[in-house]
């Protein structure tokens, strides 16, 4: 288990995927798109749609209590975001993810646009484990609780927004401080601030 580090809900880092991926990179916002509309010349052939990835999605039942008013529930429910947002980029699926936020989170909202972009540009990602490593609750502040969750998201591919390449990105642990409150009889996030390393298998 890592060593505790508190995580103040100050400056916000996001998990978005391409510039800035949860383990090495991520955009605040998803990559602008033109506001002018081209229509493809003959010898242009549209991009063919493509089928997300069969990933299963993350079991609530592995989220025991996150709907429970308790320190145990937030912990759960935070859990449970963090797995549906990584799911997300995987599959391009935000269904359940929309209920899982308030609009005050600024990175909740950029992550779901730029899920949104990844899945109509074919850029999602390649199936990616979670580690919890730890889960805690923190100084809640102006939230009626803070929950510091520590996890690490395994090595994995994602395709670049401004090319054809795909970046091999490294395991890489978040040092995340989640913000909820307990609203309509559930957990629902509502401030998230994050910071990234690179897990260094060497120091094991």
């Amino acid at each position: 288990m890592t060593s505790r580090r508190l995580l103040a809900l100050g400056a916000i880092a996001v998990l978005t995927g391409a510039a800035c991926s949860p383990p090495a990179g991520t955009p605040t916002t998803a990559p602008p798109t033109s506001a002018a509309s081209t229509t493809p010349s003959p010898a242009e052939t549209p991009p063919e749609e493509t089928t997300a990835p069969t990933v299963p999605a993350p079991d609530p039942a592995d989220f025991p209590g996150k709907d429970e008013h308790t320190e145990e529930g937030a912990k759960q429910a935070v859990r449970y975001y963090w797995a549906m947002l990584v799911w997300g980029y995987e599959t391009g699926d935000t269904e359940i993810l929309q209920g899982l936020h308030l609009e005050t989170c600024g990175n909740c909202v950029d992550n779901l646009e730029s899920i949104g972009y990844a899945k109509d540009h074919d850029k999602l990602w390649s199936d990616a484990s979670i580690t919890d490593e730890d889960v805690y609750i923190g100084e809640p502040g102006e939230y009626e609780t803070v929950v510091q969750y520590v996890f690490i998201v395994g090595a994995h591919d994602e395709p670049d927004y401004d090319s054809s390449d795909v970046n091999a990105k490294p395991d890489t642990r978040y040092f995340t401080a989640n913000g909820m409150t307990w609203r309509d009889d559930r957990w629902l996030m509502e401030g998230s601030a994050i910071e990234i390393e690179t897990v260094d298998d060497s120091a094991e």
